[in-house]
């Protein structure tokens, strides 16, 4: 699940930084 672990590293680092996340929306 390549796309999963990709989504994951963009909501934590959206978090991380107090932003809103990005999705690749898959």
């Amino acid at each position: 699940s390549c796309y999963m672990s990709e989504d994951f590293q963009e909501g934590m680092d959206a978090f991380l930084n107090k932003r809103k996340p990005t999705w690749k929306g898959r």
